[in-house]
């Protein structure tokens, strides 16, 4: 549920500010103060670490504009063991670019492409 409320954004900028300090406050998590989303904006990041089983890790970043905390991406790495050193890989990464409030869905060309997720 917080992870939802982080995203949404039609979420309060002073929801926002609590969410994240919220999130800066959970032991797990790192607040990271200069991240870059995958569109190249620069903010400020709650990253979570977790260890697999096979000794690597995948680390989660939330990236979020540093004044008003909304939320631009999330990016994702994965540490994965090879002998006796771990690789570090990007993994997944998304950027919320345009957002908007209408009243009726956009007419899609009978041409497109079904969308990946949505």
């Amino acid at each position: 549920m917080l992870l939802r409320a982080a995203q949404n954004p039609l979420t309060s900028s002073k929801a926002r500010a609590t969410v994240f300090g919220v999130l800066a406050r959970m032991p797990a998590v790192t607040v990271v103060p200069d991240l870059t989303d995958p569109a190249g904006r620069r903010g400020v990041g709650a990253s979570i670490t977790l260890e697999t089983p096979d000794g690597g890790w995948e680390r989660g970043e939330l990236i979020f504009e540093p004044d008003t905390y909304r939320f631009l991406g999330y990016r994702s790495w994965i540490g994965l063991r090879e002998g006796g050193r771990v690789r570090e890989l990007p993994g997944a990464g998304s950027a919320v670019i345009t957002v908007k409030v209408v009243d009726s869905m956009p007419k899609v060309p009978k041409d497109a492409g079904k969308p990946l997720f949505c």
